[in-house]
């Protein structure tokens, strides 16, 4: 089998081999979902190590650098602070929107939802941007192509959260663009710290400050709309898109 086939089956195998496995690991709640979460980043590491012979290292950061916690922090608090900006616009222009939901006898559910926040943002970025750029670099394809399978695939993996069954198409095409400006940073500076922080970052809002009745994972965040607010992860996502322009001409 040549490694290029290989690499083809890697990303089917992992989500097999992580199916079979989560018949026996609990089921419900955070607890339940970051272990989920950690079953398949060790599943998808063991097999780039094992299968493809690939240095997983090279997943994480670049080749012969260490992780640079200052690109993760920028991507982070970018992310967090636009995305924070543009939904409290919404309520100062919708006040009845928002009901603040705030529960201070469940503040531990901070601590758990970070842990889910970070093993989820962080099994996603390896699969999708990491692995796939990588992928991509054995052929060498046009730029535009491997930001639209990087999207495409991370849009499929989101396709059963139930904020998509209820708002599908602004939910799909928020994926879809937050899934490609992602991309289109990891290509920029082909590590995985920049688009890791603005995937914690929007993760983190949306789990502690604003959420909603069909959130994949219930949080007790401070506010809840009474529908995904998928607008503004959108146009946060394209305002990134152009920081990227502009960034990327200096």
């Amino acid at each position: 089998m040549s490694i290029f086939v290989k690499w083809c089956f890697a990303l089917p195998l992992t989500y097999v081999l992580y199916f079979v496995l989560s018949i026996i690991l609990p089921q419900g709640g955070l607890i339940a979902a970051s272990l989920r979460y950690a079953v398949m980043i060790a599943v998808f590491l063991a097999i780039c190590k094992k299968f493809l012979n690939f240095d997983i290292r090279i997943l994480f950061i670049k080749k012969g650098e260490k992780f640079s916690f200052r690109r993760f922090f920028s991507g982070f608090f970018l992310m967090a602070g636009l995305l924070s900006l543009l939904t409290l616009g919404r309520m100062l222009l919708n006040p009845g929107t928002f009901v603040f939901t705030f529960d201070s006898s469940r503040l531990y559910e901070w601590l758990l939802s970070l842990v889910l926040i970070i093993l989820a943002a962080f099994a996603e970025e390896l699969m999708f941007r990491a692995f796939i750029a990588n992928f991509a670099a054995m052929e060498n394809p046009p730029v535009v192509k491997v930001v639209i399978a990087s999207a495409l695939l991370f849009s499929v993996a989101h396709f059963q959260n139930p904020e998509v069954v209820a708002n599908a198409v602004p939910s799909m095409l928020f994926y879809f663009v937050f899934g490609a400006v992602l991309m289109l940073f990891y290509l920029r500076d082909r590590s995985i710290e920049f688009p890791l922080g603005l995937h914690i970052g929007n993760n983190i809002v949306a789990a502690w400050l604003f959420t909603y009745p069909t959130a994949a994972v219930q949080t007790n965040a401070l506010f809840t709309a009474p529908q995904s607010v998928a607008e503004e992860f959108i146009v946060c996502s394209l305002l990134l898109g152009f920081y990227l322009i502009r960034t990327s001409d200096r």
